[in-house]
């Protein structure tokens, strides 16, 4: 299915088997209703010319490389898309239905997204609430679960209402003539994307707002992007560092080479690795963070996030959140203990995020482990900041 034309394919298969396998049975009302939406279909029968076992058996076997699963009438009930439809004797009644695994998530109110694109989900359940043939009692109830799913992406209930209000607006004045239909078919639209880093690119697109050009945004923090970066600083990082730790090291122990170990040893003095802290101009909370590799490099990432507005760290996030300014690595970045890459650099960092965080030193981005009783053996000097490497005994 990696082909942009499988989804079309498969649609013309389908109907060929509509019309082959299905329609005689339709025009013999042997089925009643058929409807199908891509792949799922209802079906109601008249169970004194058939039945459901018969139905079910008869499209397995028209094609083995297909399967049909047939979920059956419970009570009356059945659900459909995302339709629960019960029938009665004189009336069919449809309620909207949630699947279990529905989890109610929506892009977050203050997630750096196009306002369109956060409120399309809430555009949609309104939307849907108020063009269904649904009972007065079904509609307050889906209107509570609206508000629901709106209080936990972090939505003001005001924003809510005013969406009802335009959509509901909407339906009253949607009386179209047939002319204005046709006219609105035949005009072609011209689209145009814009990558949304902020609102701030909303200065250009209203450019455009009196031109026949619609406006299209893209986010680029995607959840791809978040999966690619956090992958690319753990698993491969990991086998790089595994890598240069085993087969470089020991070639280079068997050759026992003194010239390479005295000048590993200058360029680790110059840019060493380990604990480093990085301030900021704006406040007094800093970032605590480790690094195997020369912390100029970690610092130089912590930057390029910024720059493409990913959250990837929590220093990062600051400086996003609250649009405080980052400076250079002189500026900013500061050893705090140099060591090498090992189980005792994680220990090493959480003792001074620990103890940052208990003198409220510390960004409040940044994740505090549970506080261990261990570390407040350790003797800091009082004005941390201030020291390039305590003593610590």
């Amino acid at each position: 299915m990696g082909s942009p034309i499988s989804g079309t394919l498969a649609e013309i298969y389908l109907k060929l088997i509509e019309e082959l396998h299905i329609k005689h049975w339709i025009e013999n009302q042997e089925i009643v209703y058929y409807k199908r939406y891509v792949d799922d279909i209802l079906i109601i029968f008249d169970q004194h010319r058939t039945n459901e076992t018969t139905i079910t058996s008869f499209m397995d076997n028209i094609n083995e490389q297909l399967d049909f699963k047939a979920t059956r009438e419970i009570n009356k009930s059945i659900n459909y898309l995302d339709l629960t439809i019960n029938r009665s004797i004189n009336k069919i009644e449809i309620n909207i239905n949630r699947k279990p695994t529905n989890a109610d998530i929506t892009i977050q109110h203050t997630s750096n997204h196009p306002r369109d694109h956060k409120l399309a989900a809430f555009t949609y359940y309104i939307n849907r609430m108020i063009t269904l043939p649904i009972t007065e009692k079904v509609k307050k109830h889906e209107w509570k679960n609206i508000l629901t799913i709106a209080q936990k992406n972090g939505f003001p209930k005001n924003i809510i209402h005013a969406i009802k209000k335009k959509e509901t607006a909407k339906q009253k004045n949607k009386q179209i003539t047939p002319e204005e239909k046709q006219e609105k078919h035949t005009q072609n639209k011209k689209w145009t994307i814009f990558t949304y880093h902020s609102p701030l690119i909303r200065k250009v697109t209203n450019l455009f707002k009196n031109t026949d050009i619609h406006i299209a945004f893209k986010s680029n923090n995607t959840i791809y992007q978040q999966l690619a970066q956090k992958a690319n600083n753990t698993i491969y990082q990991q086998l790089a560092q595994k890598a240069n730790n085993t087969i470089y090291q020991q070639l280079a122990q068997k050759a026992n080479n003194t010239i390479y170990q005295q000048l590993t040893q200058k360029a680790e003095n110059r840019n060493p690795s380990g604990i480093y802290e990085i301030k900021r101009n704006t406040c007094s909370k800093n970032y605590v963070g480790q690094s195997g590799r020369p912390i100029t490099i970690r610092h130089k990432e912590h930057i390029k996030y910024i720059k493409t507005n990913n959250p990837a760290s929590a220093y990062a996030t600051h400086i996003l959140n609250n649009r405080h300014e980052y400076g250079t690595a002189n500026d900013t970045l500061k050893l705090i203990y140099p060591c090498r890459k090992s189980k005792k650099m994680n220990h090493w960092e959480n003792m001074y995020i620990q103890i940052y965080h208990q003198q409220n030193l510390l960004i409040t981005e940044q994740q505090v482990n549970e506080p261990n009783p261990s570390y407040e053996l350790a003797q800091l000097p009082h004005a941390i900041r201030n020291s390039s490497r305590p003593d610590i005994t």
